[in-house]
């Protein structure tokens, strides 16, 4: 590792030599020294040990040894100021001293590493000294997943850009095998890509991401596995469509704007209350988290008439903009040579489906992205129950016209259980699909609630709320009851005596009009 230092000549100014590499070569200790020395001790010696006295690392020990929490100690009291001058006439045998502040530890403490952008670093100014910080963080993983997988393939970067070129987010997935992966998520509010992925490779060593590429191990020893499965006898991909209906029309548009690295998948299901109806869903899946779901409900008498208004209602609720332009992309896609782009092209590639295996709720909420938008603490995913969660915020929005229903897709060949679940308002709908995974209803259920909870529907309820609250405030209720009612009920009653208001109500979802 190059390694350029000023040293003191004596005269109280200090001076920079030229650049050295550790550890020492042979040649260079055969080699005579190129200045006179007062002592005994060759000239590149005195530079090794003073380099290690102020805490720095050979070459050697920086790339064989796997980054630690604590960074070398530094003897502050041999540190002095010195300015520099020049890089000629160095007294070799003086007493050199190099400055702390110019020597950046390998392996900060998790208390250093970089916070969030602030306003002034999103409009595209960086802080001073944070390059260092922000890189060493992205090496660390790289140099742990060497040391312990082998490869930096491991680690995958992805960057979502869901509402426009100045909030970028990135999700960090490690994968130790094709069971076992945790996935990290940045903030959505970076201008820049290189920012959102050091401050996500930062997320990820806060919450222990260098303990599971080693050990493969969560913080309470439990194993992670994968959240994502492989389509199963119940989900297809359409092909040879006719291009003027609305299935053909998205399968085009994938063609033609993902160069066929995208394909649509359908998911029938049915309601098991009424028989011989039917309902499809819709994803499209541009990289592991960047992905959308569409569905319609279960009441078409087949499985085409339901994936015909599911690919229309895709239509109308802008599918083929997030096919050209989601993630980011801003013209159709090219044919990608994997040597030239392997990180584009492993961005780019549709994830690989692995062979299910039953997996646990714990192991499925571990995969998710962290940290998670909801605050659970250390709660396991039992004890947050996921469903009756979603229903509580659902209650505290009554009058939102929000209704939802969940519907369960079973694999035919391993009979593991998959689940949909369906948020309609109005005319709009939110969909989250979870693979078939699970041997138990329940679980599958509560699966797809831990999904759509890391997917922001507890934001979006509580945003249907916020918006009922503007429109008729606590403070009309109360006058609502305390003086108009009574208002209205005290000169119905100088009509007639007992005579009282009537109120007839008509529901719509859980909304009620009066009348």
């Amino acid at each position: 590792m190059p390694i350029s230092f000023p040293v003191d000549n004596g005269s109280g100014y200090a001076e920079t030599t030229t650049s050295y590499s550790l550890p020492v070569s042979p040649k260079l200790t055969n080699a005579g020294p190129r200045h006179r020395t007062t002592s005994d001790e060759r000239p590149f010696n005195i530079i090794t040990r003073r380099l290690r006295e102020i805490g720095a690392i050979s070459l050697e020990d920086f790339l064989s040894d796997t980054p630690t929490d604590d960074p070398p100690r530094v003897h502050v009291s041999k540190v002095i100021p010195y300015r520099i001058m020049s890089t000629t006439d160095i007294d070799m045998g003086g007493d050199a001293r190099v400055s702390a502040a110019n020597v950046g530890n390998r392996s900060p403490s998790p208390s250093h590493i970089p916070a969030p952008l602030s306003e002034r670093n999103m409009n595209g100014e960086t802080r001073t000294g944070s390059h260092f910080s922000r890189d060493n963080a992205i090496s660390r993983l790289h140099q742990t997943c060497i040391h312990a997988l082998g490869s930096p393939d491991r680690l995958k970067y992805e960057f979502l850009e869901e509402n426009g070129q100045k909030s970028k987010q990135c999700i960090l997935t490690i994968v130790r095998s094709n069971d076992e992966l945790r996935s990290y998520k940045s903030e959505a509010v970076f201008l820049r890509r290189a920012d959102a992925k050091a401050r996500v490779a930062s997320i990820a060593i806060q919450m222990g991401a260098l303990d599971f590429i080693r050990g493969g191990e969560s913080p309470d020893g439990k194993k992670t596995k994968s959240g994502l499965g492989p389509l199963a006898s119940d989900t297809t991909a359409s092909n040879g469509l006719d291009p003027s209906t609305p299935e053909g029309s998205i399968d085009k548009a994938l063609l033609e704007w993902r160069a066929g690295r995208v394909h649509s998948e359908w998911i029938f299901y049915n309601d098991p209350r009424v028989v011989g109806q039917y309902g499809a869903a819709l994803r499209i899946q541009l990289t592991r988290h960047s992905l959308r779901v569409y569905s319609c409900d279960s009441s078409f008498t087949s499985e085409s008439d339901a994936r015909a208004a599911c690919a229309q209602k895709a239509l109308d609720e802008g599918v083929l903009h997030y096919i050209k332009f989601g993630n980011g992309q801003k013209e159709p896609a090219q044919l990608l040579i994997e040597d030239e782009e392997p990180e584009l092209f492993d961005q780019q590639r549709p994830p690989t489906k692995t062979k299910t295996r039953p997996m646990t709720l714990q192991s499925y909420y571990e995969s998710l992205p962290q940290p998670f938008p909801e605050s659970f603490g250390t709660k396991s995913a039992v004890e947050i129950n996921a469903p009756s969660f979603i229903n509580t915020l659902l209650q505290s929005a009554r009058g939102g016209r929000l209704k939802y229903n969940f519907y369960w897709i079973t694999d035919k060949i391993t009979s593991l259980l998959g689940c949909l679940l369906r948020l309609e308002r109005g005319q709009e709908t939110k969909s989250y699909f979870v693979d078939h995974l699970f041997q138990k209803r329940n679980d599958a259920k509560a699966a797809a609630c831990l999904l759509a909870l890391s997917q922001g529907i507890g934001d979006y309820i509580r945003a249907v709320k916020a918006s009922m609250d503007a429109n008729f405030t606590p403070e009309m209720r109360k006058l609502a009851s305390e003086k108009f009612i009574f208002a209205l009920n005290t000169e119905c009653s100088k009509i007639r005596q007992g005579n009282r208001l009537v109120f007839t109500y008509t529901d719509d979802l859980d909304g009620k009009l009066i009348h």
